[in-house]
């Protein structure tokens, strides 16, 4: 087999880490933190992220302000607050949340692996999912105090 010349485009989610507890925000979102890379000095043009695979939304991506996108040769750094649909949106409730990346040529990560796999588990760049539980909302209790008004 010939060697690997270039790398296709890649991403993945940093945080939170596998089976993570996390906190929905008072707007039910999620923040999420994570990496995208493409071979061949190609930058990264977009990275969306989503916990249904049907409805994404655009990360922001952190790279040098005069960075051109072809010649980009490391990681770009993104953030993204997710909203998780309300029929996800239930504490103790596993969900996946996955990140797909387009690099500046628009070439995509695959959905699954299937179109990708090889025996030696190179070069497999299919969507990243990361399985997070969200946490329970802790109710406030409602605090009485007796005692002799002086």
């Amino acid at each position: 087999l010939p060697a690997i010349q270039d790398m296709p485009v890649n991403s993945a989610i940093s945080s939170p880490a596998p089976k993570e507890q996390v906190a929905l925000s008072p707007t039910n979102t999620v923040q999420l933190k994570g990496w995208a890379f493409s071979g061949g000095g190609r930058g990264i043009a977009r990275v969306e992220v989503s916990a249904d695979g049907k409805t994404w939304t655009s990360a922001e991506l952190q790279r040098p302000e005069n960075q051109a996108l072809e010649r980009t040769w490391a990681w770009t750094f993104w953030t993204a607050e997710l909203p998780v649909p309300k029929d996800l949106a239930i504490p103790g409730k596993p969900i996946t949340v996955m990140c797909k990346a387009a690099d500046a040529q628009y070439n995509v990560q695959p959905e699954t692996i299937d179109s990708v796999w090889n025996i030696r588990g190179v070069l497999c760049n299919s969507w990243h999912k990361v399985q997070i539980v969200l946490e329970n909302v802790p109710t406030k209790k409602q605090r009485f105090e007796f005692g002799h008004a002086k």
